[in-house]
């Protein structure tokens, strides 16, 4: 679960048809030609999610971008899984946030 929302339930990949849901999802995704996903809330107990999707992405034979909010110091975790991961913490919603100068707004 994404313990930052509440009311919000993980799933069991050790069921019948947990695979199979996240199948359906990665299937819509293709159809409606999405090209990059993003999972949130990644971290090193997430595994078995990350592996679910990296799998039903595959299955579509569309090639999708997977990208993970995992850091950068589990990447050799993530690396057969995913396209991608942060390599840095979250931005924010206030120039303070960022990392880096940023000396324009697009």
């Amino acid at each position: 679960s994404n313990f930052n929302c509440k009311g919000m339930r993980a799933i069991d990949f050790g069921k019948p048809g947990a695979q199979e849901f996240i199948d359906s999802w990665a299937q819509q995704f293709a159809d409606w030609g999405v090209d990059y996903l993003k999972l949130d809330g990644v971290g090193p107990s997430k595994t078995a999610d990350v592996t679910a999707w990296s799998k039903a992405l595959d299955k579509t034979g569309r090639p999708i971008a997977l990208n993970l909010s995992a850091s950068l110091s589990a990447s050799s975790t993530w690396s057969p899984l995913a396209n991608s991961w942060r390599i840095d913490g979250d931005i924010g919603a206030s120039p303070r946030g960022y990392s880096f100068p940023l000396t324009s707004w697009a």
